[in-house]
């Protein structure tokens, strides 16, 4: 006759959601400081167009023209500005 099962080992079950935790939060305050380190900070320079001259003029408008700035890329677009005030805005393409 086969002999009686003996006792049943229960094995303890740890809980591992604390240590996972603490691992998850290292490794995100890690990329945060990461970010913070190496983020450009800095807005980039203000690239102004070269050339800028006016041309005809009527009592409510002025013709101006311009070239791309003499260094860096093309501006995405170009503000006009009357007093300090924007009055209009033109693709970074167009030069009058």
């Amino acid at each position: 006759m086969a002999e009686p099962p003996g006792p049943v080992a229960h094995r303890r079950r740890h809980r591992r959601g604390w240590p996972v935790f603490a691992a998850a939060a290292v490794v995100v305050l890690a990329v945060i400081a990461g970010v913070v380190i190496w983020a450009p900070w800095q807005a980039p320079p203000l690239l102004r167009p070269t050339g800028l001259k006016a041309g005809a003029a009527t009592t409510s408008s002025v013709v101006f023209r311009w070239s791309d700035p003499a260094s860096g890329p093309r501006p995405d677009s170009y503000q006009i500005l009357s007093s300090g005030t924007v009055v209009g805005t033109v693709p970074g393409h167009v030069t009058s």
